[in-house]
This record gives structure tokens, sequence and C-alpha cells, in this order.
């Protein structure tokens, strides 16, 4: 199993952006599926500037369920890739405008290698074309599978999840994670422990974090929905855990952790500056990151959380000894 769930409680604490920035430092292959039920195209509007594909995602799969076709091979045909920022913000005709190509389904066939996006090209922002970033975690290609297209949509697909759910967990065969965004979770509207979650995607996941913001309003939302976390946590194998934007500012992680009793599994630095070259483009579109970009607090924060998670997950499913899992002098709080 190696599928992560990022979802919300309450309020708008950056589900997207945050796993729209795991997914590109994530250091094996991955997948990005916008699963938010109040669907949006925030990948596509946001980051992508636009100039995604039309169409496809999660409603042509369903319609490929319909149909009884093989949904594993339909899902690598909706996949789109996903450059890193300085990548898009160089080029004119950026490669994510192109879906993944039927020789990249045949190479999981055959066991060949997937050709990097923007191989060669400078990956941390430094300007110097050294690749740092790519051997420092987070070097593998990232791909997204676009949500839904109409409010309506989701509610429909619940009959879907349980194979889609079944061809996620597969692509782990092919040595591909997948970060799936569940946007905020539609409390009392039935899934998994009745906060809207697709109950067979829960159940075989190996992580679930819930994002939040350090700050008073998004805890007094984490709160209002205790008890459905609290079901959540005891009615899964996963391990759930808060994903935590901004801890100090005001309240750590130690104060958060023993408040909520939950775990703090990753966090992300605060930096709404920076954030906004993912939730919206900044800096894409004009050709101009904002200065120190790749070197900063912000993008530090996603590639250290992206291993951070990463190790966990190959943890949860037994994959590694722990102890050789362990990175000394890691600044955020795993699972404990």
């Amino acid at each position: 199993m190696a599928v992560l769930l990022l979802t919300s409680a309450a309020g708008a604490p950056g589900v997207t952006s945050t796993a729209l920035g795991l997914a590109l430092w994530w250091p094996r292959e991955v997948v990005l599926v916008d699963a938010d039920p109040h669907p949006c195209h925030a990948v596509e509007a946001g980051y992508l500037g636009g100039r995604g594909r039309a169409g496809g995602g999660l409603p042509e799969l369903a319609r490929v369920h319909r149909q009884g076709d093989d949904l594993t091979a339909a899902l690598w045909s909706q996949l789109i890739d996903l450059p890193r920022p300085e990548d898009l913000a160089r080029s004119s005709r950026p490669a994510f405008s192109r879906p993944v190509s039927s020789r990249t389904v045949s190479s999981r066939t055959a066991g060949t290698a997937v050709e990097p996006i923007g191989e060669g090209v400078d990956r941390d922002g430094d300007g110097d074309g050294n690749g740092e970033a790519a051997r420092d975690g987070g070097g593998e290609p990232a791909h997204l599978l676009p949500g839904f297209g109409h409010p309506a949509q989701p509610s429909l697909f619940q009959a879907v999840w349980p194979a889609l759910s079944t061809s996620l967990v597969e692509l782990d065969q092919a040595g591909v994670d997948v970060i799936v965004d569940l946007g905020r979770a539609p409390s009392g509207a039935g899934g998994a422990a009745g906060i809207g979650l697709p109950g067979d995607l829960v159940a075989r996941s190996c992580l679930l974090g819930v994002v939040v913001r350090a700050g008073l309003r998004s805890l007094a939302g984490l709160s209002l929905h205790r008890d459905q976390i609290d079901a959540l946590v005891a009615g899964t194998t996963a391990t759930v855990g808060l994903v935590l934007i901004g801890a100090g500012h005001p309240y750590s992680a130690h104060e958060i952790r023993r408040q909520f009793g939950l775990p703090v599994l990753a966090e992300v630095a605060e930096d709404p500056r920076a954030a906004a070259v993912l939730s919206d483009g900044v800096g894409i579109t004009s050709g101009s990151l904002p200065r120190g970009w790749g070197r900063g607090r912000y993008v530090s924060s996603l590639r250290h959380g992206a291993s951070v998670l990463h190790r966990q997950m190959a943890r949860h499913a037994g994959l590694a000894d722990p102890e050789l899992l362990e990175e000394p002098g890691a600044g955020a709080e795993e699972a404990t």
C-alpha cells in the first residue's frame, strides 16, 4: 500500500497547495489525484495557469467503469505531467500539456524507466543547472489525475471508488506512490466514519493527514469535528495524524499534538507569498519566480515533509526496518 490521503475538517488550510507541493518533491514517482468533492480544478487553473488539458480525469474513469473496461489502463491514459515551477516558468510550451503516453503505460509492464520531465534543467531554482534538488529528493516524475468537472459528479462517483482504490494501490507494483487531495471532508455525508471520505479508499491507504494551520481559527474548526476524527482513527488501519502548517504561529506542534491526541505527521512552513506559486501560479506565467523561492523555508519544508511522509508510508507497509528509515536531525515530528 502506498497511498497518502490529505483532507481538512473545516476552513481552507491549504490542502491542495500542500498536496501539490508534496507531489512535486516526492522522492518516488507519484500520482496526485484531485478528489476534492467541491470541484474547482484548482491545480489546472492555478498552478498550471489554465493551460492543462480539458476534460477527462475522474469523470472519464467513471465512464470506463460503467462500460466494464480496464480501469487501470484508463487511469494511465488520463494522467498529465506536473513539472517543477522553474521548468514551467522557463518554457512557453511546457510538457504538462501532453497526457502520459502509451509508451509510458507499456513501460510499466516492460519494467523500463519513465523519462523524467525536464531532464537536464535546473531543478532547484538556483539558476546553475546542476539539478541539486533532483538528487536531494523529489527528482522523480509527478503526474496529476484531474478531478470532477461538475458539483453533482462526486456523489455519482461513489460506486467507482472500490475499483479505483484497487487500481491506485496497484500502482505500487509499478513503483508509483499516490497522493489523494480529498479537499474539505463533507461532514455527515456518509462514507468513512460518517465524514464523507470514500470508505474503500481510506481502507486501502497508509496515511491519512488532516491538514490544519496552527492558528486558533483553524484549530477551532478541527475541534468541532473531533468526534468524527476519533471515529475515523478507530475505524481504519491507516495512520491518521495532522499535517501542520505554520507551527509556532502561535501554537507549537507539541501543544497541538497534546490537545488533540493525534501525531503530527509532517510540518509545512507558513509563507503565503511562496505558497502563491503553487496555489495561483504566481511568477510562473511571467517567467519570474520570487527571488530565492527554490531555496526558501517553504520549499525546504515541502521537500522535508515529502521525505518524512514517504518513510512513514514505507514503515506502515512494512517495507523496511524502521531504524533504517530514521533521519537524524529531522525537524518535523513524525508519528509518535
